[in-house]
């Protein structure tokens, strides 16, 4: 080889490593512009299960979290709360969490019915009315004064009949002596099944709005379990709700003034389906089949789901709809943080699924808008976090 052709392959080595030093440069820039996770919100050694129960997101300003009984909307510039308030209707736990722009809807459990409970006041009320009716008798007999009979009526008013069936003698009559006492406690103990013939209890799980300070009820599901609430707008939710005893879901619509049901009821078992409502109002599907999911657009003009795709389904399941061609879908498995597979992000489009991250985290729920991607899961290393992960492009 003479000193040319040396000379031209040393060039050649050159322009070769610059080539690679380029692409070595390309692959670099490109993996630190990749789409990544990011710690929204951090709370340090909690120790049960996530720090919120719930976060949803309507838009980049509009972003709530439930933390039991407790309600926070987030000040989203200061990636802080900007105000809290507490509601605690019998002492129950919410659950459904769904936001608008103006508000939230949210679910009450398993409650009697308001049917129920009227009818319980009023079995209530009657089986009183009798007492005091004979309290009346006993004062014209002179075995108790009017003035005992009046302070006896008098407390019983104040009291609040809740709905929930009296099955002990009221505290208002502990001021009648020991004989007339013992007396009205047999006629009460006698006069109980008379007073509640009839009484058939119904239980419900009822969706609350709550918009301009005031609470307000839009929907009652008797003998059913609410499994799934998603927010459109003020006069526009949507729910799945599973009746009692039964494998299938209905889908209901509300729409300011009624509610309908949507296509036909879906039979995957339980914990098999899951549902969202992008905020256009297109509503989704994911159900499971084996170890593959299916997910389902509603076609309003055929009245019926159309199958888009199949979907990866580890062992749990969460979307997040934004729109017909953005539904973020979240497959989990239960070994909790163990590896960084644990959680998948993916991205459907409406036609395909796209793997976008895996990651490590306990519990996780996803809730998304146009523009913003939340995580709420929590991590274990030798302390328990609970997190909220932001997706970044």
């Amino acid at each position: 080889m003479n000193k040319k052709e040396r000379k031209m392959n040393k060039k050649e080595r050159k322009m070769k490593e610059a080539r690679l030093l380029f692409l070595v440069f390309c692959f670099s820039a490109c993996t630190a512009m990749e789409a990544k996770f990011a710690i929204f919100n951090k709370h340090g050694n909690y120790k049960h299960g996530n720090y919120y129960d719930e976060i949803s997101v309507a838009d980049k300003e509009n972003i709530w979290s439930r933390k039991r009984t407790t309600f926070f909307k987030w000040n989203v510039v200061k990636e802080k709360f900007e105000g809290q308030f507490n509601r605690k209707p019998y002492g129950v736990v919410w659950h459904g969490l769904s936001a608008f722009d103006g508000g939230i809807f949210i679910g009450k459990p398993r409650v009697l019915s308001q049917e129920s409970e009227l009818l319980l006041q009023q079995a209530n009320k009657r089986l009183l009315d009798f007492l005091v009716k004979v309290l009346i008798s006993y004062e014209k007999e002179g075995e108790v004064s009017k003035q005992e009979v009046d302070d006896i009526v008098a407390k019983i008013k104040k009291e609040d009949l809740l709905p929930t069936k009296i099955t002990k003698l009221p505290l208002a009559f502990n001021i009648l002596d020991k004989e007339l006492l013992k007396k009205i406690e047999r006629l009460f103990e006698d006069k109980l099944k008379w007073a509640f013939e009839g009484v058939n209890l119904k239980y419900a799980e009822s969706v609350w709005r709550f918009m301009d300070d005031e609470w307000r009820m839009v929907g009652e599901f008797v003998d059913a379990k609410i499994n799934s609430i998603q927010a459109v707008s003020a006069d526009e939710v949507w729910v799945m709700i599973s009746p009692s005893g039964e494998k299938r879901r209905l889908i209901k619509k509300w729409d300011g003034k009624k509610w309908e049901q949507v296509g036909l009821p879906q039979a995957e078992p339980e914990r098999n389906i899951v549902f969202s409502v992008a905020k256009d109002g297109t509503p989704f599907l994911l159900s499971r089949t084996g170890k593959q999911g299916m997910l389902k657009r509603w076609d309003g003009k055929s009245k019926a789901w159309k199958a888009l795709h199949s979907v990866p389904w580890q062992v749990m399941a969460n979307i997040a709809a934004v729109s017909k061609d953005e539904i973020w879908v979240l497959s989990s498995t239960i070994r909790g943080n163990s590896t960084d597979e644990d959680n998948t992000l993916y991205l459907s489009n409406g036609e395909k699924i796209m793997k976008k991250e895996s990651f490590r985290g306990l519990y996780p729920t996803i809730s998304a808008a146009p523009g913003i991607v939340l995580i709420n899961t929590s991590f274990v290393d030798k302390d328990k976090w609970g997190l909220v992960l932001k997706w970044e492009e």
